[in-house]
């Protein structure tokens, strides 16, 4: 299978959750999965086992689904990965609590409370003192590419299931990207984003 075809699976996956149809997602999963086992590919696999666990919790199946998101953290947890579980937004966060819940302790433990205090993306209380160190014109934190796509589709009025049509991710995907652009630009809503972004030159 290609890289290319491969993705486009994924996609699918993905649309079939989305559209409440989670026993056809997995079934393309597990065959997605034995293909990137095989190729020892095992980022391929975290994100496929996270995908899994997503939609056995739509089934309904929260204990399988639990299972399949343990097996996940177990195989990233070494390698740190954070934004393919921090891309599925809510419903991961949910699932994450719920396997905390009952999680012994451990590494695995401390990695999967370190993905959740992740997404809870707060603004920064910016004190008068705090506003005048920031230079001018300037982000204390930069903007990854992805968020620079997000934000200049939010700029052209783009809604958050257009832009998640336009880059073929998850709208939860987006809603972090904008909860993350947000909380980096220091604003509360697309038009302060918007305007931010024009003022600070990362937009024209």
């Amino acid at each position: 299978m290609g890289f290319e075809n491969e993705l486009i699976r994924m996609t699918l996956a993905r649309v079939w959750i989305a559209q409440k149809k989670p026993d056809q997602a997995i079934a393309l999963l597990s065959r997605l999965e034995e293909t990137a086992r095989s190729a020892g590919r095992m980022g391929r696999v975290i994100e496929i086992l996270l995908l899994q666990a997503l939609a056995l919790r739509e089934m309904g199946g929260s204990e399988r689904a639990l299972l399949a998101l343990a097996k996940c953290l177990a195989s990233a947890e070494p390698e740190g990965y954070l934004r393919i579980f921090l891309d599925e937004g809510q419903p991961m966060q949910m699932l994450l609590s719920q396997w905390l819940a009952h999680a012994g302790p451990g590494p695995v433990q401390d990695y999967a409370i370190r993905l959740l205090s992740q997404f809870d993306v707060e603004r920064p209380i910016v004190t008068a003192p705090q506003a005048r160190a920031r230079p001018a014109g300037g982000l204390v934190e930069p903007l990854s590419e992805r968020e620079i796509e997000v934000l200049r589709l939010i700029a052209l009025g783009r809604t958050n299931q257009e832009i998640a049509r336009q880059l073929v991710v998850a709208p939860g995907t987006v809603k972090a990207h904008t909860a993350s652009i947000y909380r980096k630009l220091d604003v509360a809503n697309r038009t302060e984003a918007a305007a931010r972004a024009r003022q600070t030159g990362i937009l024209p």
